[in-house]
This record gives structure tokens, sequence and C-alpha cells, in this order.
């Protein structure tokens, strides 16, 4: 997911305009975005030996945090590829 994001965040850039005039329909993609970098962070704090590792604590980041962020990111980019409208072929032309 991670790489499909960053793969997104680069064609969007290329394009340009590819936000533009989507307002409320891109939310959920830059919610996903700020969630998967949300775990990401969590993640690389709570490898063995970092910061947030402590083997014997109840609090695990690694379960507690990545996994659920990066489950709200899938749900988040279910809800922005699901209100995604093809465009709409012109008079006479045939559809794609």
């Amino acid at each position: 997911m991670a790489r499909y994001l960053g793969l997104e965040i680069w064609v969007c850039i290329k394009r340009r305009n590819a936000f533009q005039g989507r307002g409320l329909t891109i939310l959920p993609w830059r919610l996903a975005v700020a969630s998967i970098g949300l775990a990401t962070l969590f993640w690389v704090l709570s490898r063995t030996h970092g910061p947030m590792c402590v083997p014997d604590s109840l609090f695990q980041p690694h379960g507690l945090l990545w996994h659920p962020l990066v489950g709200v990111m899938a749900v988040l980019l279910y809800f922005y590829w699901r209100a995604e409208r093809p465009e709409r072929a012109s008079v006479g032309e045939a559809p794609r």
C-alpha cells in the first residue's frame, strides 16, 4: 500500500491538476496518506532496539498502532476508490 500511495503522489505531481474540483472526494485519500505515514513512524520507532521497543510491556506500538492505522488506511482508500466516477464520453464518441 505504501508503494501505491507513493506512485499515486508521483502521478498527481506530474499531472499538476489532478485534485482540482474534487474537494471532498480527495479527503479520504489525504487521510489515508496521513494514516500510513503515522503507522510507518510507529513501526520504525517500535522495531527491535528502537525507542518504543519494550518487550515486556503490555503496550506494544506495533500491534496497537501499526495494524489499526493500516486498517484505517485500507478503509479510507476503499472510500476514495468508490467515490471515483468514470469520465463520460462526449456525444457521438464510443464508450471506453
